[in-house]
């Protein structure tokens, strides 16, 4: 036995390449199998509700929840839905026909066979030793859940009425509200009558014509500023969100 240790000694120090090769080997070894216990470990002790994945849902497709899954703040836990965080004693909504439930997926807009919901207020409690923010106004009244259909930019309309982050836009009408393609923080719409900026009417435009010019030079869309150039027949103007306007000459030029 001493002799054989003497010879592997020797054979370390003569083969030092050799000695290194075996050890980053074995590091490797130990990583793959830590790794792999410990991911096998959080799967198995994971009980948090699952996501699903809103980019594979397509527009207007109404998903059902599971048990424990959760979609754009709604979660079925135990045959109840929650809003918002599940924590602190927090509990579901109330008035939910569970069976029907389903999520626009992306949207924030859920309904059941009674009503059409949207977190349209949030409320955050903090106590010493727990804070939650839950669902606590969801009922938008007067929402027909069997002819809501959801456009895009967070508008929406049912039989009779349209929609803003779960909002009402009075006098708005539903047959011929149109949203207006834009970038990512644009919030444009027009029905035959009105042009809307989020829920508000812009009362200066001529809704017919009215359009983003997408391809004007005074266009900003970036990271910390953004500023959109709409227009109509008669005018030209720069709009900064959320809702400073200025009339601009055709040439960008800012008119008195």
């Amino acid at each position: 036995m001493i002799h054989e240790t003497e010879d592997f000694s020797e054979a370390i120090s003569f083969n030092p390449e050799v000695a290194y090769k075996h050890i980053i080997a074995l590091y490797l070894v130990l990583f793959i199998f830590t790794s792999c216990n410990t991911g096998q470990l959080k799967s198995k002790s994971s009980t948090s509700p699952k996501k699903s994945e809103i980019e594979s849902t397509k527009p207007n497709t109404w998903i059902s929840l599971k048990e424990k899954e959760t979609i754009d703040g709604y979660t079925k836990l135990n045959g109840h839905i929650y809003g918002g965080e599940i924590a602190c004693d927090v509990k579901p909504l109330d008035g939910i026909d569970v069976p029907t439930f389903q999520v626009l997926a992306g949207t924030k807009y859920a309904k059941d066979k009674n009503h059409v919901y949207y977190p349209i207020r949030i409320s955050c409690i903090d106590y010493t030793d727990c804070g939650v923010c839950y669902y606590a106004d969801i009922v938008i009244a007067d929402a027909d859940p069997a002819t809501f259909v959801y456009l895009d930019k967070e508008y929406a309309i049912d039989n009779g009425h349209v929609y803003f982050r779960g909002e009402p836009i009075k006098g708005a009408e539903s047959k011929t509200f149109k949203v207006i393609d834009g970038p990512e923080y644009f919030f444009f719409a027009k029905d035959r009558n009105k042009v809307y900026y989020f829920n508000h009417y812009f009362s200066e435009a001529d809704a017919e014509s009215f359009y983003f010019d997408r391809e004007h030079p005074l266009n900003v869309i970036s990271a910390y500023e953004h500023v959109y150039i709409v227009a109509d027949k008669h005018n030209h103007w720069e709009f900064r969100p959320p809702g400073q306007f200025k009339k601009i000459n055709v040439d960008g030029d800012h008119k008195l």
